[in-house]
């Protein structure tokens, strides 16, 4: 690559093995030796996609090239710098008009968004990921989507939003088989159910459900998180 700078196919070569070294170094738990590495490749990714910005493959690269830039800063902590390189991934995705590191991008900025009580932003991003998780039938990102906006809704006192967004949800959680998330969504139903909206019955029909679901084997948290929610419209039914 050195001896003929200008041979875009050998640049590229260069950007992936200085990539491949950068994910061998974060398996190792080396996350600075792996931010080196993988900005090495994104400079070149950078450069080859400023020389042609038509070339729908040097985007992706790009958008790739910012999604494993923007997954070591958030395994620092540095979620500032994680959000807005996955929102770099996700721009470059679209001009590339890459469909899977697009959703990818836009899940990650929006699960930072709504994690750090960003509601606002949060819910735009959700409902793009919703959008496209179904334009690519992801019903896992799907349901993540639908599901969060359900909270963001709950918490804004949107309670008959809320309740949609939760009703796809928990399709969504039985057709995958989710018992967990099924276990928090019949949960967060009896929030919106009783508090939002007084139909305590509902409510507490939800609520033990939620307890029954989640007293499988392996759900010893989920059980402590939503048996309260059930023990407390006992006490007020």
């Amino acid at each position: 690559a050195r001896a003929d700078p200008g041979n875009a196919g050998w640049q590229r070569d260069l950007s992936v093995s200085h990539i491949k070294i950068g994910d061998i170094l974060q398996d190792q738990g080396d996350l600075a030796g792996a931010l080196k590495a993988f900005r090495a490749s994104h400079e070149i990714f950078e450069r080859l996609a400023r020389a042609d910005p038509g070339n729908a493959g040097w985007q992706r690269d790009l958008s790739v090239s910012h999604f494993k830039l923007a997954a070591i800063h958030l395994a620092q902590n540095d979620l500032d710098a994680a959000r807005a390189g996955y929102a770099a991934a996700a721009d470059a995705a679209r001009t590339a008009r890459a469909g899977d590191v697009l959703l990818a991008s836009v899940e990650m900025c929006a699960r930072i968004l709504f994690h750090t009580g960003d509601n606002d932003a949060a819910a735009s991003a959700l409902d793009e990921q919703a959008t496209l998780a179904r334009e690519q039938d992801n019903a896992v990102l799907l349901r993540e989507a639908v599901g969060n906006r359900g909270v963001i809704h709950r918490l804004r006192g949107e309670h008959d939003l809320a309740l949609a967004c939760f009703a796809e949800e928990e399709a969504l959680c039985r057709q995958l088989e989710d018992a967990k998330e099924l276990a928090g969504n019949l949960a967060n139903q009896a929030l919106v159910l009783g508090d939002g909206l007084g139909r305590r019955a509902e409510a507490l029909a939800k609520a033990e459900e939620a307890v029954r679901v989640a007293s499988a084997p392996g759900l010893e948290q989920t059980l402590a998180e939503v048996q309260p929610v059930r023990d407390r419209l006992r006490e007020s039914h």
